[in-house]
């Protein structure tokens, strides 16, 4: 299987049994924090995986570790990293290691209706705005018709941060609380070190969407 083919099963992933099985198994891997992640990835690319997926998954697994390292630091974080492609305006699954991968589910309703926009939650307002938006999910407009999805979970603080690749939104962090909160500079500045930190994983996942 070629490279973009698993990108083409990342951005259906919600119709898609086999990945999803996949995440599936990788998930609780990361949220155990493993030290012996890549044991348990090569024993899957022995069983169904190819070369070229392993790559994928492996930097999926890095941007995994990352999602982890944030919400060490920032209380009561449930933290998400998604991936933005401008060229079709839509928005893509990249990592959440401590989610369910049915959490993800509505994205792909968005990107079928197109729906992806400034008004989409805190992410579509941090992706068109390009800047940091905070939102309290019971009230925020913002959340409209998906507001019942993120309560369900008992989310009542969103907060979305974009990241770039020179002057290109490629994606942004989505950061779930239990709580009503406001967020510290000290967060935001957090995120933002260690974008530059797992900077190589980023970019290549933001290429693999991106093609």
């Amino acid at each position: 299987m070629r490279n973009k083919d698993i990108v083409v099963y990342m951005k259906q992933y919600a119709a898609n049994k086999r990945i999803k099985a996949l995440l599936q198994k990788i998930n609780p891997l990361l949220a155990q924090n493993e030290e012996n992640i890549r044991v348990h990835l090569d024993a899957l690319v022995n069983q169904v995986i190819s070369e070229n997926e392993f790559q994928v998954i492996n930097m999926k697994m890095e941007l995994g570790k990352l999602c982890l390292d944030l919400e060490k630091a920032i209380p009561d974080g449930h933290v998400t990293m998604l991936f933005y492609c401008q060229k079709e305006n839509k928005i893509y699954h990249g990592a959440a290691p401590n989610f369910p991968v049915e959490f993800f589910d509505f994205f792909n309703d968005i990107n079928e209706k197109r729906a992806f926009g400034e008004t989409c939650g805190s992410c579509g307002a941090a992706v068109h705005n390009r800047e940091v938006v905070v939102t309290d999910i019971q009230s925020s407009p913002l959340w409209g018709p998906y507001r019942e999805h993120f309560t369900r979970y008992g989310f009542q603080t969103g907060w979305s941060i974009p990241f770039f690749r020179e002057d290109d939104v490629i994606g942004t962090f989505a950061i779930y609380h239990r709580t009503q909160r406001g967020v510290k500079k000290e967060e935001i500045a957090l995120v933002q070190k260690k974008i530059t930190q797992y900077q190589e994983a980023i970019y290549y996942m933001a290429e693999q969407i991106a093609e």
